[in-house]
């Protein structure tokens, strides 16, 4: 199933700039891609190097590196027309802190300046399940496992927002099931599906 799938993966186990820059290419020209994963932001040794010749400053900071990736990947999307979503790390402060932006982001938080759609998973707490346990009974609602947080939604209506769903975490699938504010109050969205159609020449 999955080797007949239109799905094609590089590994780039220390990455620099120009082999990510490198391998989008090659997956437009060879494959015609629209839709890249990059796993995950972060520095690497390889990168370190690449970054401080170029720029000739030694002693980068991680921040530094960190964003200077999103903003390359930022300038592929544009150059290319294609769609590049990636993922980074938390601090330690997500685990207590009960407002879930790019201030989580572990390293850059700077990275939230580049992107279009920020967004942060999390497990549903004790604490969310008792917050919830009113809404849940007036509306019929089974219990959500996980809550993503959607931060940033650049010409989006919806922001600072959480949407609570179900998983299956042995197949990676997540079903939303509905939305709140930050507070648990529900926000009333229309179930939208999105179709994507060929661009013609």
């Amino acid at each position: 199933m999955l080797n007949s799938s239109p799905i094609y993966i590089k590994r780039l186990p220390d990455f620099s700039l120009e082999d990510i820059e490198n391998t989008i290419k090659f997956g437009i020209s060879e494959y015609k891609a629209k839709y890249f994963f990059q796993d995950y932001i972060h520095s690497s040794m390889k990168i370190l190097s690449e970054v401080s010749s170029k720029s000739r400053v030694d002693g980068l900071k991680e921040y530094n590196i960190l964003f200077m990736i999103a903003v390359r990947l930022k300038d592929l999307c544009v150059e290319h027309d294609i769609f590049i979503e990636t993922a980074t790390q938390l601090n330690a402060e997500y685990r207590t802190s009960s407002i879930y932006d790019q201030n989580l982001l572990r390293g850059a938080k700077s990275i939230a300046d580049k992107i279009d759609f920020g967004s942060i998973m999390l497990d549903v707490t004790l604490e969310d399940r008792e917050s919830l346990s009113t809404l849940l009974q007036n509306n019929g609602l089974e219990p959500p496992e996980v809550k993503i947080s959607v931060y940033k939604n650049r010409r989006g209506k919806y922001k600072d927002i959480l949407l609570w769903c179900r998983a299956n975490k042995g197949i990676c699938r997540i079903e939303p099931i509905f939305v709140t504010d930050y507070l648990y109050n529900i926000i009333d969205i229309p179930d939208l599906r999105i179709k994507v159609v060929e661009k013609k020449e």
